[in-house]
């Protein structure tokens, strides 16, 4: 159960906020439609640049999302970069059912990530997983692209691009959508944490080696002044 706020004690909430990257067609915006509204969208519905925002419980936390859609057609590669900027965490998404945009992944997407989001982690996100059992998916495993992705291939992948998390969702079935945002949030409470003094005593000399180079600096103000006018 969540923790209810105490009366009287504002309590600011964390804000994150989050870029969801990957090929067209594999599942970004339906994913989510299901996590802003619970409902699935039948019909393809194309993104250029959307921004959404949401409310999560993540450990007894309550946090704000603003989530940047984002397309993954090359002509709107710049377009999409520059929506980047600020962004404390990348969902990377590909879809199980199609074997080409786990290669993009590699191919493409990494190296777009590492040249703009200098620092900032990336979630691997399987999309689509209620087509992983597909009879017609299954039964033609001639069709190399079509092979579904079983999870251990998802982990090597993650492994060789430096993901901080590797998580699969069904928009369809709504199945581990929610899972998916709060795996996101966090990596980002963890990474902010990381950025942070570990504890009150690393707080506490890090306080105090300013106030000694602070004041450090004011005695030597002092006595260059005190020499001037001596």
């Amino acid at each position: 159960m969540p923790k209810p706020y105490k009366r009287g004690i504002a309590r600011s909430r964390p804000v994150f906020r989050f870029v969801v990257v990957g090929d067209g067609l594999c599942g970004k915006t339906s994913m989510l439609d299901v996590l802003k509204t619970s409902t699935f969208c039948q019909y393809y519905r194309p993104t250029v640049i959307e921004s959404r925002t949401a409310e999560i419980w993540v450990d007894d936390n309550l946090v704000d999302l603003v989530i940047t859609d984002t397309s993954g057609q090359d002509e709107n590669d710049k377009l999409r970069q520059t929506s980047y900027s600020g962004a404390h965490v990348a969902l990377l998404c590909y879809s199980v059912n199609d074997r080409n945009s786990l290669e993009n992944v590699v191919d493409k997407w990494r190296s777009e990530l590492t040249e703009h989001l200098t620092n900032v982690p990336v979630v691997l996100v399987g999309t689509k997983t209620d087509l992983r059992d597909e009879p017609s998916i299954t039964r033609t495993p001639f069709m190399t692209r079509y092979v579904p992705v079983d999870s251990q291939e998802q982990w090597t992948v993650a492994e060789r691009i430096g993901a901080a998390a590797c998580v699969e969702c069904s928009a369809f079935s709504a199945d581990s959508v929610c899972g998916v945002f709060e795996t996101a949030t966090r990596v980002a409470m963890l990474r902010k944490e990381a950025a942070q003094p570990k504890n009150y005593f690393q707080r506490l000399r890090s306080n105090l080696k300013k106030f000694f180079v602070v004041n450090f600096c004011c005695v030597q103000r002092t006595a260059k002044y005190m020499r001037v006018n001596s």
